[in-house]
């Protein structure tokens, strides 16, 4: 072998040594790397604590106020209900899965500086606070929730009995501070009896109607059978039923409005399951909202209604439900 052989091959062996060394160098980089990611993510409640979740109260922060708004959720017989001045109302089952799943999605947290917690709002006069329980014994979660940082993106954070500050994403402002009717389910049928398939019969007594027959919607093979309309149009008959189904209130009414008569329109929606909601009206408020009280009859397993709630109804809504005859007349038969 002449020397400018050995040359090349010690030349190549060099370059290879020096590529498997820098690939081994990079490995422990991104390795490192991916550990610190790992270490970084973060959650405030355990994924297996969601289930368990029985209560949650939030207390959000209200410098103007002076004084927090506080909120209390509290789940029976595996029903979230919002609790406020002794009444239960119900909750949107998903808006407090969402709150759940954002305590309990992994994020980057990292630690900030321990010092002056009150500067970063997060003192326990100051902060607001999400506390999630889950029977007897100490809570799930105890969280203050302190100042936005310069950025308008991350939130200062904190355990309750811990000096140890966190940042990140702002994810549950949006829960804290958007008030309770946003909590609130406000739907006169729940969402598991909202089936347009299931709608059998409708039976409407418009405000002011008088002692007069109803106007009736049933079901037939391949449409609807109305009183007082010669040739139904089906798709306006399908697509009233699917209002219906999807309409409710505004908001919930207190011991004000508990006492009122509510005779002013009724709204009956009979199911295949058996079940019938009745919707009685009252006349309209200060606010120009009427109150309404639903009644449930029939079927079986939980509704999820709230028989005894007051709901404030927009006249918006009202005009909606309340249709007359010739809204379903086909058009083609209309003069």
């Amino acid at each position: 072998m002449n020397k400018w052989g050995y040359k090349k091959r010690l030349v190549f062996l060099s370059v290879l040594t020096a590529l498997l060394a820098a690939s081994w160098i990079m490995t422990l980089v991104f390795e490192s790397g991916r550990g610190s990611l790992r270490k970084a993510a973060y959650a405030w409640l355990p994924r297996e604590a969601k289930d368990a979740a029985d209560r949650i109260e939030i207390s959000a922060a209200r410098p103007e106020a002076g004084s927090p708004e506080k909120l209390e959720l509290v789940r029976r017989n595996g029903v979230w209900r919002v609790f406020h001045d002794g009444a239960a109302y119900p909750a949107k089952e998903a808006r407090v899965d969402d709150f759940l799943d954002a305590l309990a999605s992994r994020g980057a947290y990292p630690v900030r500086s321990s010092a002056s917690p009150e500067r970063l709002g997060l003192s326990e006069e100051s902060a607001s606070r999400i506390t999630v329980r889950g029977g007897a014994g100490p809570p799930l979660l105890d969280l203050f929730v302190g100042n936005i940082d310069s950025s308008g993106r991350e939130t200062y954070l904190r355990r309750a009995g811990g000096n140890e500050v966190r940042s990140g994403e702002d994810r549950f402002s949006g829960y804290i501070f958007s008030g309770r009717a946003s909590w609130y389910d406000l739907a006169f049928i729940p969402e598991a009896d909202a089936d347009p398939a299931q709608v059998q019969r409708v039976t409407v007594r418009p405000p002011g109607g008088g002692p007069g027959e109803p106007l009736t919607l049933a079901r037939s093979e391949g449409g609807w059978i109305i009183s007082g309309v010669k040739n139904p149009d089906r798709p306006a008959a399908e697509n009233y039923v699917r209002a219906v189904l999807g309409a409710g209130g505004e908001d919930f009414g207190g011991e004000d409005v508990q006492s009122r008569t509510f005779e002013s329109g009724r709204l009956t929606v009979e199911l295949g399951t058996g079940r019938i909601y009745t919707i009685r009206f009252g006349p309209p408020g200060e606010s120009g909202r009427r109150p309404a009280a639903i009644s449930v009859t029939g079927g079986s397993g939980v509704s999820g209604a709230s028989p005894g709630c007051v709901y404030l109804v927009s006249e918006w809504t009202i005009n909606r439900l309340f249709r007359p005859a010739d809204f379903f007349e086909s058009a083609a038969s209309r003069p």
